[in-house]
């Protein structure tokens, strides 16, 4: 696999990332195979990362045997030496070209780690969201159960506040009744008094 292969599956992946609320039945089941894409992406890169270290290795060798071979062509004097050598090689396009090759890898490493992280971080958010679900804080889609269920407690609110309404009519009516029946005998004491 080479590094645009994995930057692709890489980026394929980013996008599947997202939970969507109302299919977490879909969510779960696509949570393994995410686990998988991101642990089969890792391997990829992991050996992508290996073959560059070894081709580093290599290029280092055959740099070093070809300055030892022709010290006149790398221009580093008649009889150089280890450290004279190993600046060369540090100089030359190949070697470092191999480098940024191999830092790039390592990046690509670090992003596919984080991009599992991530997944595995998704596994816990969907194990949430799923109790969340069972305990009917979010609503998941609606079916002919759910909308009898929530008919059924929109009746049974509709029909306490008719009786908290009644109540309160009941209530208003005792204390007018009661301030009527305290006003007339009021009005027959005074009555009584003046007479």
């Amino acid at each position: 696999m080479t590094i645009d292969d994995i930057v692709d599956a890489l980026i394929d992946l980013k996008k599947k990332l997202p939970i969507r609320q109302n299919e977490l039945d879909n969510e779960c089941r696509r949570q393994s195979w995410l686990l998988e894409d991101a642990g089969d992406l890792e391997i990829q890169v992991v050996a992508l990362l290996k073959r560059k270290k070894d081709q580093l290795v290599r290029i280092r060798a055959g740099l070093y045997l070809d300055i030892r071979a022709n010290p006149q062509e790398f221009k580093v004097g008649a009889k150089p030496t280890a450290p004279i050598i190993e600046a060369r090689i540090e100089e030359m396009r190949k070697y470092s070209d191999a480098q940024d090759d191999l830092r790039d890898v390592e990046d690509l490493v670090d992003s596919v780690k984080s991009v599992k992280s991530v997944v595995d971080t998704r596994r816990s958010m969907l194990h949430e969201l799923v109790k969340l679900y069972v305990y009917n804080y979010i609503s998941g889609p609606q079916d002919a159960g759910v909308l009898r269920d929530q008919e059924t407690r929109e009746r049974m609110a509709e029909e306490k506040m008719q009786r908290l309404v009644h109540k309160r009519i009941a209530r208003d009516k005792e204390s007018q009744n009661g301030t009527e029946e305290s006003s007339s005998k009021q009005d027959s004491k005074s009555e009584e008094d003046s007479g």
